[in-house]
């Protein structure tokens, strides 16, 4: 009997180093990443070797029954962007991250929130406290002499890593009802962060989440209970929308309305459908294309790969085949959502999934996974619920007999 407590005390001490090595490794904070090699090296080596382990955990220990036929769609964006970009790129010497680090990191988060919810999702707030913290409190002086670099790395990255720290911290009080001050604590600064970084995407993503929570509270929750499909079309017409404005206010009016320039957006959207237009099918493959913009010559620069837009991104990426992809992706990630009796999980859902589709509009989120671990999440979500609405409902039986007793 003790041999059998030891070796659970062991697997579980093992189980519990493993997800923190590998939960730390992906959350990484990254602003060094731009200044020191040593660190880069490191990151990029974890990375690299999570991915590895990952595998080895999947194929030891989750190769029956987790992924099912049915869940083929949600890695057919990946499987798209691999088979596109080595189609179309003459010689793929970049890129390697987002094609085979991603999806290995959804499969991550997929399987071991099946298996261990409650201590994967402690590890990752533990995680995102201590970054977060450091970001407020640490090498302050140094990043703020730095452009658009933070100690969590680039601005453009924070709106992501906020909404999902937020969502993970939520997500667990709903759950477990368990360290509500460290709860607290931790929406806290992820939302300050985000309103303090020189970034609109984090500032309106901070005041959105905000305004739902403010909406929640006045029990206005109706829109946001609705299926999620709607917010997906929503968004995408949007984001549509939100772009041809864009289009129309630089090449007709000459950006009179200067708003609707976006920060110069308008120039890096008109450059990347310019481009898109002569690969429309399958695009340039991932990391295949330069954007270039009037103000490259200014600072010296060759162009860069990210079109502030996830639609116009994923043409680049991969044309009209990967766009399909993608979003036969996120409806598959999403469809479980559907099954969530539970209103409060649905409306955190909702909102946070509303929050990445507005974000998606300014930025090319899918050049980052903290959207896909959100996806993940998800995906899984409804399984959680239950597991965790059974285990309080045993404790209360046990609670009962016990007080019977």
């Amino acid at each position: 009997m003790n041999n059998n407590l030891e070796t659970d005390y062991k697997k579980n001490i093992f189980n519990t180093l493993y997800l923190y090595f590998i939960v730390i490794i992906i959350l990484a904070p990254r602003g060094f990443v731009e200044y020191n090699a040593t660190y880069q090296k490191i990151f990029t080596l974890g990375l690299w070797f999570s991915t590895v382990l990952i595998w080895i955990q999947f194929f030891l220990s989750f190769f029956k029954g987790i992924i099912r036929k049915s869940s083929i769609a949600l890695f057919l964006y990946f499987f798209c962007a691999i088979g596109i970009t080595f189609f179309v790129r003459v010689n793929v010497n970049t890129g390697f991250q987002k094609l085979f680090i991603y999806p290995s990191i959804c499969l991550f988060f997929v399987c071991n929130m099946k298996k261990n919810p409650k201590k994967l999702l402690r590890i990752i707030n533990n995680v995102f406290l201590v970054s977060f913290l450091i970001n407020l409190l640490g090498f302050r002086s140094f990043f703020s002499q730095q452009y658009h670099i933070t100690f969590l790395g680039h601005v453009q990255i924070v709106s992501q890593m906020g909404t999902l720290a937020v969502f993970v911290a939520v997500l667990y009080w709903l759950l477990y009802h368990e360290k509500m001050k460290k709860t607290i604590f931790l929406i806290g600064i992820a939302i300050l962060t985000m309103l303090i970084t020189d970034a609109t995407a984090a500032v309106v993503s901070a005041i959105i989440l905000l305004l739902f929570a403010f909406l929640y509270r006045l029990k206005i929750r109706v829109f946001l209970s609705w299926n999620y499909k709607v917010y997906l079309v929503i968004g995408i017409l949007l984001n549509l929308f939100v772009i041809l404005l864009s289009l129309i206010n630089n090449l007709k009016y000459n950006n009179a309305v200067a708003f609707l320039d976006f920060s110069g957006r308008s120039f890096i959207w008109l450059d990347a459908i310019t481009k898109i237009k002569s690969k429309f099918l399958l695009g340039y493959g991932i990391e295949g294309i330069m954007l270039d913009v009037f103000w490259n010559q200014w600072v010296n620069s060759s162009g860069f790969n990210y079109a502030h837009n996830q639609i116009l991104q994923t043409f680049l990426d991969g044309g009209l085949i990967l766009s399909i992809a993608f979003w036969v992706m996120i409806f598959g990630f999403c469809k479980n959502l559907k099954t969530i009796k539970n209103r409060k999980f649905l409306i955190l859902c909702n909102a946070v999934l509303c929050v990445y589709m507005l974000i998606m509009i300014f930025e090319s989120i899918s050049l980052y996974y903290y959207m896909f671990i959100f996806l993940s999440i998800l995906y899984v979500l409804p399984d959680i619920i239950e597991s965790s609405e059974k285990e309080s409902f045993e404790n209360g039986i046990n609670s009962a007999n016990t007080i019977a007793v």
